[in-house]
C-alpha cells in the first residue's frame, strides 16, 4: 500500500503535525510512505492540517485528514475505516 503524506503550512506551531506520520509508521508497517511524487500512484493520501482551516483540502478518491489533537486509537481506526470503503 502507498500512502501519501501532506502536510499544510504548518501556522500553527502547537500542533505537532509529525506525531500523525509517527503514529502512521509504528501502526502500518507494511506501507510505503512518500511525501512527494505523483498523488495518482497513491493508493492512500493523508492530509495532515494544523487546525480547522483545512489549508489541505484536496479531493481524493481515498483520504484522510486529520486537523486537530487525536489520539493513536482514533488515528488508526480513521485510517482501516477509509481503506475499508469502496472505491
Amino acid at each position: 500500500m502507498k500512502v501519501l503524506i501532506r502536510y499544510c503550512g504548518g501556522c500553527n506551531p502547537e500542533y505537532l503535525r509529525e506525531k500523525v506520520e509517527e503514529i502512521l509508521r509504528k501502526n502500518f508497517h507494511s506501507f510505503e510512505f512518500f511525501h512527494s511524487g505523483s498523488k495518482t500512484g497513491a493508493d492512500l493520501v493523508v492530509l495532515i492540517n494544523g487546525c480547522r482551516k483545512n489549508c489541505l483540502n484536496e479531493e481524493f478518491v481515498r483520504s484522510v485528514c486529520f486537523d486537530s489533537d487525536v489520539g493513536e486509537k482514533d488515528i488508526v481506526e480513521r485510517v482501516k475505516r477509509v481503506l475499508s470503503r469502496k472505491n
